[in-house]
């Protein structure tokens, strides 16, 4: 039973070392396919429509939006909304 023991733990070390070095490789091939098949063309058609969405063109004042201030009170601070 004692050796029965021992030979899991060993198989179960071996696995988890296997099994994190799969893990990664599947990041990496995931984060892989998004940065480079996913996210240029949400890029790609941000740029092309930005004009829609209340963008301004290069020569305009910017993209700010102006919020009123606020107050530097904890009151203040603790009402999200």
């Amino acid at each position: 039973m004692v050796r029965l023991r021992a030979i899991l733990v060993w198989v179960w070390s071996r696995w988890t070392l296997i099994a994190r070095a799969i893990g990664d490789l599947q990041a990496r091939l995931l984060l892989l396919i998004v940065y480079f098949l996913v996210a240029p063309p949400f890029a790609v058609g941000a740029r092309l429509l930005r004009g829609r969405f209340g963008a301004v063109s290069h020569g305009g004042a910017g993209l700010w939006t102006e919020r009123p201030p606020t107050e530097n009170t904890l009151p203040a601070a603790s009402r999200q909304y």
